[in-house]
């Protein structure tokens, strides 16, 4: 994953909590005095859109806003750290960090406990040979050449035998240091398929992709915020927000802040061609 920024970003929470009051019929007198808030100390590692660090240093991220939205809801002031990936698990895990923002493989029940909110994410493999069937299974990758960014575990969840495939030559597997480096290789045309997901096109779009290609969903597993056991607490208040905000209309269909408040606080990424 490409790493931003490794220094802690403390989120001011009054001014999205009084934009939240209006969304919600709040009068501002009702706003809170933010000191008075628990803190919860949350991971997280960089990959635009949905996470990453903006141009003026601040987090932002689509799922970086809705989570922050939610500690807002819940009178929890999240104070986010991002660092490589797995720094971030190791921080959670030794109890640096209280919560960690990443998927749900099951991965962390032995510290933590998922949150009720969640995102769908979608990986998969883009094309410029558009397949007569959508893949179902390992064998329908074999004969293909694929792209992989090294460190990346979804395409291991569709095709567990992957790196032994590629060894007997069933399937030609190129690897890449990093998401850009990968989508750069794609759309160069070195690579005919690119293991990835749909935040890749946020990749694409800035490096300039004239060329029609296909993507083909093939593993969905959920973002959510996985809060350590000792703070059990503040994950109790955490879910009781995401209810109260998903009652009032608040998120769209994968559970993100809703387009029109979206547009009112996310920041995009700095990106160098």
């Amino acid at each position: 994953m490409p790493i931003l920024s490794i220094k802690y970003i403390t989120r001011t929470c009054s001014i999205l909590f009084i934009a939240f009051a209006f969304f919600l019929g709040i009068p501002v007198s009702q706003a809170k005095d933010t000191s008075t808030w628990p803190v919860l100390k949350v991971a997280s590692f960089s990959i635009p859109p949905l996470l990453h660090i903006a141009e003026d240093g601040s987090f932002s991220g689509t799922v970086g806003e809705t989570v922050l939205a939610i500690c807002e809801n819940a009178e929890i002031m999240c104070e986010v750290q991002v660092v490589p990936l797995s720094r971030a698990y190791q921080m959670v895990r030794k109890g640096v960090a209280d919560a960690l923002i990443t998927l749900d493989f099951g991965q962390l029940k032995d510290c933590c406990t998922a949150s009720k909110w969640f995102s769908p994410w979608s990986a998969g493999v883009y094309s410029y040979v558009p397949y007569r069937e959508s893949p179902s299974k390992e064998e329908d990758m074999f004969d293909q050449h694929l792209l992989v960014v090294n460190g990346m575990k979804s395409p291991y969840l569709f095709m567990p035998n992957l790196d032994q495939n590629a060894k007997e030559n069933k399937i030609r597997l190129s690897k890449a240091k990093d998401i850009k480096t990968a989508v750069s290789m794609f759309l160069k045309g070195r690579v005919p398929n690119l293991w990835g997901s749909d935040d890749f096109r946020w990749y694409m779009d800035r490096m300039g992709n004239n060329r029609k290609l296909s993507f083909t969903p093939l593993v969905t597993k959920p973002i959510v915020l996985w809060v350590n056991n000792s703070r059990a607490d503040l994950l109790e208040k955490f879910n009781h927000a995401f209810k109260n905000l998903a009652d009032a209309g608040m998120f769209d269909g994968k559970y993100l802040l809703r387009e029109d408040v979206m547009k009112t606080h996310y920041k995009d990424a700095p990106f160098e061609n």
